[in-house]
């Protein structure tokens, strides 16, 4: 990491989305699911702070009385979402209420479920980033996570409110994408299932 992009990561924060059931996986919510000596919320934030981004807020259910204590323990913030029935854009709104005020340049959206992301591809994303741009990361054709949102554009994005999914949003507002191409398989792979599960710990 260059010494100019080293100066501004503490002023980007990551928000880990991990208010979901896990319904398919069937083990709870994905981010208490081991991957080795990790969980996925232990290795999400384990690869934010390789990357240098150490501002980080995870977003959890009412119905997960494990997740307050995990973010104490890996020293992180808890926000939880009131209402994760009504589907991810309401985890993201609630999330940005709570970090953007708190971050100047960007924030990094980070799903629990894609816990084998490179921190090289965190870097990528930084690099790329500007204030009203949302960074995506690109591999073998295929866009897939984490993104990286601009603090101006978060904003605008905050603003639309709670209902609009984040890629209508994005659209609304004419935001500028900015593909990163990585070669890190992980940023498309989604752990959902047992089979998926299999798959990240044989490769992990």
């Amino acid at each position: 990491m260059s010494t100019q992009l080293s100066a501004q990561v503490s002023d980007v924060g990551v928000l880990v989305l991990a208010a979901g059931e896990g319904r398919r996986l069937g083990l709870g919510p994905k981010a208490h699911v081991r991957l080795g000596e990790e969980t996925f919320l232990g290795r999400v934030v384990c690869t934010s702070r390789e990357a240098g981004l150490d501002r980080i807020w995870a977003v959890g259910s009412p119905t997960d009385s494990l997740l307050p204590a995990a973010c104490a323990g890996l020293r992180i913030h808890y926000v939880l979402n009131p209402t994760p029935a009504l589907g991810m854009s309401s985890s993201i709104h609630t999330g940005l209420a709570a970090a953007l005020a708190e971050t100047r340049r960007a924030l990094l959206i980070f799903p629990v479920d894609v816990p084998l992301v490179r921190a090289n591809t965190l870097v990528a994303l930084l690099a790329a980033e500007h204030a009203d741009s949302c960074a995506r990361p690109l591999h073998d054709g295929h866009h897939g996570h984490p993104i990286l949102l601009g603090a101006a554009l978060a904003a605008r994005v905050l603003a639309l409110g709670p209902d609009t999914p984040l890629r209508d949003a994005l659209a609304s507002l004419r935001a500028t994408l900015i593909d990163v191409p990585v070669d890190d398989a992980a940023t498309l792979q989604n752990v959902n299932t047992p089979e998926d599960l299999a798959t990240a710990r044989s490769t992990c």
